[in-house]
């Protein structure tokens, strides 16, 4: 007798029943707040490049596999991994809850859980555009060629084949308009024309990163952890300064004891 289950773990994936990933990403976000949680007693003793390649190794890719592949996830999926992702950029910064956190993401040089998983999207979707991955996966892509022809031989005015957009699949069901070919094409089409004609792949994940990721600032690394610690909240605005502290409605005035002026960072 074959049993009936709810969900089914498959490689990594849990399917459901009802063909959502409600029970997939909640495991997988509960795998990376148990590491998380193993990782927050040593965020006083190790140093914030080495958190953060810990949080990089072991907790990214948790939920990096297959899911950004799955399609366009509902916003309380997107809303769980992005609290993860938060609760790992506090651990890695030092910072208490309630900092801004897409200062923090800046301050970290942290892309979106959105803009990451549209990264990994058009890195599979350019293996399928210039056939690095198998024939019956990129034989799904169906180029648009009645824009204008093509042709062998050189024409000013020639439209390349890679300059065209794809064409949509079949998008008439909202479970059409949710998955991986549906999304990821119109994220390819609505990218740059001179990004999707990089074909090496090194370079175009760096062009990729270049458009989506927020730059890196190597200064915010110097110092040990207790004075980064309290850089960083300085540069965030959620340190114990008067002014900070009385926006998070902790002090009756944001004056400074001494010269009575407000307490901030200049002063």
């Amino acid at each position: 007798v074959i049993e009936r289950v709810n969900s089914y773990n498959h490689l990594g994936l849990l399917f459901q029943d009802n063909l959502k990933w409600d029970t997939h990403v909640d495991e997988k976000t509960k795998s990376m707040r148990k590491l998380l949680n193993m990782l927050r007693p040593l965020k006083y003793h190790l140093s914030r490049r080495v958190i953060e390649n810990a949080c990089n190794t072991y907790i990214r890719p948790i939920i990096e596999y297959v899911t950004p592949h799955l399609g366009t996830l509902p916003c309380h999926l997107l809303t769980m991994i992005e609290s993860t992702q938060y609760e790992a950029a506090r651990l890695v910064a030092n910072v208490p809850m309630g900092t801004s956190y897409i200062k923090l993401l800046d301050e970290l040089g942290w892309p979106s859980i959105t803009e990451r998983f549209v990264y990994l999207r058009m890195i599979v979707f350019h293996k399928l555009y210039y056939s690095y991955a198998p024939g019956h996966l990129c034989n799904k892509l169906v180029r648009n060629t009645q824009i204008h022809p093509t042709y062998n031989y050189s024409l000013r005015g020639r439209v390349l084949q890679h300059d065209l957009p794809v064409l949509l699949p079949n998008n008439s069901t909202m479970a059409s308009r949710n998955s991986f070919f549906y999304t990821a094409t119109l994220e390819w089409n609505n990218f740059d024309i001179v990004s999707r004609k990089v074909k090496p792949l090194g370079r175009f994940k760096q062009t990729l990163k270049n458009e989506l990721f927020p730059k890196k600032i190597v200064y915010h690394y110097s110092a040990d952890r207790k004075w980064n610690s309290i850089l960083t909240r300085l540069r965030l605005g959620y340190s114990d300064l008067n002014s900070h502290l009385f926006k998070r409605h902790l002090r009756d005035n944001p004056l400074c004891n001494t010269c009575k002026k407000p307490e901030t960072v200049l002063n």
